[in-house]
């Protein structure tokens, strides 16, 4: 959600968004879905704090003599409609963007914003490709929240801390759709992203949705218990990427065939 603080701050940034000679009317267009509104960026949820922040910037006359006017656009998530949303607002005008948040929206606006010399901004862009890429293709984007990227860093330090070198990721490219579109995907890539950058662990992984849930129980017991558990030791830890439910049954059934040799790591 975004904060009054923070939204304040990147108005500021507004002001070198533009020339002076153009500060009197500055367009803002903002993307996010409309529906369904119980998703965690829509539009319903983020006007407010928008509202707020743009009230803001004119009781403390930051911006004097400014006009500041919001365009809220639905990007309906899509790869589709997010750009040609953006094509029509770059042709009226409009000086930043916000959003579009969810990734596959997101990635060609921010694509063409550096041709268009318009800054973007987001609290989505979780994948770690804005980051890789970011000089070559998303020149002019600022991704103002946490990543999947950041994650993967994070794990990095666990693992190091403990001194384990290998591990198992068991993930469901569709789980918490609630949250975030492909949000198990994009978690499970960036993690797989990390490892195939690191010279010092090894790992494999299963995408259960390929695979089948069912077949949890096989893959713990063959792939990890009995192929693994001589080999791995106690090096091994299992990552999981998955629904509540599914995660508390890999696991009980990771306790029920580990005997101890490896450790378990749910997200």
């Amino acid at each position: 959600m975004f904060k009054t603080g923070f939204i304040i701050k990147l108005f500021l940034y507004l002001t070198f968004a533009v020339e002076w000679s153009d500060l009197n009317v500055i367009k803002v267009a903002i993307f996010a879905p409309e529906h369904p509104r119980e998703r965690q960026f829509s539009i319903f949820k983020i006007r407010p704090a928008l509202e707020i922040g743009r009230e803001e910037v004119f009781r403390r006359q930051i911006l004097p003599n400014t006009d500041l006017k919001l365009f809220f656009t639905d990007s309906n998530s899509s790869a589709v409609d997010a750009p040609i949303a953006a094509f029509e607002l770059s042709n009226a005008g409009h000086s930043i963007f916000f959003g579009p948040i969810y990734d596959y929206a997101l990635s060609p606006v921010a694509r063409y914003c550096p041709k268009w010399n318009i800054p973007i901004v987001t609290v989505g862009g979780l994948s770690h490709s804005f980051r890789d890429n970011r000089e070559d293709e998303y020149r002019t984007l600022t991704r103002a929240g946490a990543s999947f990227d950041q994650t993967a860093e994070f794990l990095g330090v666990v693992l190091a801390q403990f001194k384990w070198k290998k591990f198992m990721l068991l993930y469901d490219s569709y789980a918490h759709q609630e949250l975030f579109s492909n949000y198990g995907f994009l978690a499970g890539e960036a993690i797989l992203n990390w490892r195939y950058n690191s010279d010092e662990l090894s790992g494999d992984f299963r995408r259960l949705e390929l695979i089948g849930k069912e077949a949890v129980e096989e893959i713990l017991k063959d792939d990890i218990s009995n192929t693994y558990s001589s080999k791995f030791g106690p090096d091994l830890i299992l990552l999981t990427i998955t629904t509540p439910t599914l995660t508390l049954s890999i696991l009980v059934q990771t306790i029920y065939v580990s005997n101890d040799k490896f450790n378990a790591y749910s997200n």
